[in-house]
């Protein structure tokens, strides 16, 4: 297959809500006027929390429904929404923290065998309810948190991928709290699926030690997770995804599952 008929493939296929668990951004740009719609599904649960290096027996469950839309305004840069409403154990329920990016490709490069992407991402990420965050389970912290991104992901004109993510997170909230998130991924799309595999370790500066479920004292967690997605008919697809913590501190050591439905439209 030659290299521009991998190009559109991947332009078609790899969409970014198929990153789901581990974030809004990935290595792919749509061409203009493209916009993506995706609602989904998200099951996790855990039996054990880390109250810093301590686990203790905690059960939760979380079911999330989430939107996410991306609209292309140019080639090279886009604007990403994302709208989360959670259930926590059943009882707690109501609207998270909508989360809106500008992404930039700010580089690309042509080589023999593919091609090399460069994208820039700030977002920001703002509470969309009055949600109580002083409950033993709160649906999410309350407060205002910045986002920036940097992306490379090179492309090859057999169907796989390679990609590596990096940047902060400045959360407003006292304490100013600062994290680091590093995310690998790697994957293969042809005409029939795109699957993707990928681990993504997040870590606070100076974080303390939980004294509640989710009680925003900062993080540290290693996740693995792998995606699968099916085209159906005519911009429509399928996915999938799935994910567990495998350890850190003030984290459940949970497991997930997803699925979305993916709508594509695209101007010309």
């Amino acid at each position: 297959m030659q290299k521009t008929t991998f190009h559109l493939l991947f332009g078609f296929l790899l969409l970014p809500m198929l990153t789901g668990a581990q974030g809004m951004i990935n290595g792919f740009m749509n061409p203009k006027g493209t916009l993506d719609i995706a609602p989904g599904y998200g099951y996790e649960h855990f039996d054990e929390y880390r109250f810093g290096n301590e686990t203790r027996q905690r059960e939760l469950t979380t079911i999330s429904y989430n939107l996410f839309a991306e609209y292309s305004m140019t080639d090279h840069g886009s604007l990403v929404i994302n709208i989360p409403y959670l259930y926590i154990n059943e009882n707690i329920n109501g609207v998270q923290d909508g989360s809106i990016f500008i992404k930039i490709r700010n580089g690309l490069r042509e080589f023999s065998s593919g091609r090399l992407n460069t994208i820039t991402a700030v977002g920001l990420t703002t509470p969309l309810s009055a949600y109580p965050t002083t409950v033993e389970t709160p649906i999410g912290y309350g407060a205002v948190q910045f986002q920036g991104r940097l992306a490379l992901q090179y492309n090859t004109d057999y169907g796989f991928f390679f990609h590596l993510q990096s940047g902060a997170d400045f959360r407003f909230l006292s304490p100013l709290q600062t994290s680091i998130p590093v995310l690998a991924r790697m994957g293969f799309g042809n005409a029939h699926y795109f699957v993707e595999g990928w681990v993504e370790w997040y870590n606070t500066l100076n974080n303390a030690v939980d004294q509640q479920i989710t009680g925003g004292s900062g993080s540290d967690w290693t996740r693995l997770g792998a995606t699968l997605y099916i085209p159906v008919y005519k911009g429509i697809g399928l996915a999938g995804n799935l994910a567990y913590i495998t350890g850190g501190r003030n984290i459940g050591l949970s497991s997930r599952y997803g699925f979305s439905l993916v709508y594509r439209y695209q101007s010309r």
